[in-house]
C-alpha cells in the first residue's frame, strides 16, 4: 500500500515539473507579442519598436533558402505597389556573408534601406526568439506590436489589413 502511494505521488510531482517545463516560452503565434527586433547595417538602422502604430512585414530569408528569397521579394514587390505609408517590409538575411547578401539585394532590386544581413550570435538569437528551427518565413506585425499573421499570402494581404483595421 505504502509502495502504491509513493508511487502515485512519485508520478504526480513529475507530472507537474515536466507540465512546468513544457510551457516554458509559448509558442509564437497570431495575437502573440513580437519580440524586439533591433537591426543594423552599414549605413542604417532600425527596431520593431521604432514602427509601433504601423504594420510590419517582417521577412526572415537567406540566398541559400530559395523558397524564403522568393517570398521576401514577392513582399517587397507587394508593399512597394500597395503606396500605403503604414506598412512596412523588413528583410531580415541570414547569409554568413555579407558580400553574397549586398549581391543578392543587388541582383533582385531590394531595397538596401529594408534589408538587414545578421549572421553569429545575433543571428542565432533572432532565429531562437522567433522560433524560426521550422525554417524561414514571414509575420506580419500590427500596430500594437503582436503578430497579426504568419506567412500569409500577397494576395490575402491587402483583405487581411483592412480586417485587421
Amino acid at each position: 500500500m505504502k509502495k502504491t502511494i509513493f508511487t502515485i505521488a512519485l508520478m504526480a510531482v513529475m507530472l507537474i515539473a515536466t507540465s512546468g517545463l513544457s510551457r516554458g516560452e509559448a509558442a509564437l503565434a497570431p495575437g502573440s507579442v513580437a519580440p524586439e527586433l533591433n537591426l543594423t547595417s552599414d549605413s542604417q538602422s532600425t527596431a520593431l519598436s521604432l514602427m509601433r502604430g504601423d504594420y510590419v512585414l517582417l521577412s526572415f530569408w537567406s540566398s541559400s533558402d530559395a523558397a524564403s528569397r522568393v517570398q521576401c521579394n514577392a513582399y517587397s514587390a507587394w508593399v512597394n505597389d500597395c503606396h500605403d505609408a503604414k506598412i512596412h517590409h523588413v528583410g531580415v538575411n541570414f547569409d554568413q556573408e555579407p558580400a553574397l547578401f549586398h549581391e543578392i539585394t543587388r541582383l533582385d532590386g531590394l531595397d538596401k534601406a529594408t534589408q538587414f544581413n545578421v549572421s553569429g550570435s545575433a543571428a542565432d538569437r533572432i532565429i531562437s526568439d522567433y522560433q524560426l528551427a521550422q525554417g524561414y518565413g514571414t509575420m506580419l506585425i500590427g500596430p500594437d506590436g503582436r503578430i497579426a499573421a504568419i506567412n500569409p499570402s500577397t494576395s490575402d494581404l491587402s483583405s487581411l489589413l483592412h480586417t485587421l483595421e
